[in-house]
């Protein structure tokens, strides 16, 4: 019984951390920075990778990804979002269409 308890415990703590691991290396940015880092959604660049995650919960999602300067094997994510309303209505639009053609599992 006892090791039981422990294990769910542990396991709770385990995800505990992730969740807040997760949302650290999450922000909200406003609409000039979100489009800055729109600009480079999938061009080829060496030590980093921004890639457009799609729309979810009203906000619109990219994930940055940076090689670090010490060690070529380490990335760091980080997610970048802002609410779509913040968005001017052109640049909205855009991103509605682009996220209406990902595909379902990178949204």
């Amino acid at each position: 019984m006892k090791r039981k308890t422990i294990l769910i415990a542990s396991v709770f703590l385990v995800l505990s951390l992730a969740g807040w691991v997760a949302a650290k290396n999450s922000c909200s940015v406003g609409a000039t920075t979100f489009k800055e880092h729109y600009a480079r959604v999938d061009m080829p660049e060496t030590m980093r990778s921004t890639k457009f995650q799609g729309i979810k919960n009203g906000e619109a999602v990219i994930e940055v990804r940076r090689m670090s300067f010490l060690n070529r094997k380490q990335w760091k994510t980080r997610r970048i979002a802002v609410k779509l309303d913040d968005l001017d209505p052109a640049f909205r639009g855009e991103v509605e269409k682009a996220a209406a053609t990902r595909p379902a599992a990178s949204r």
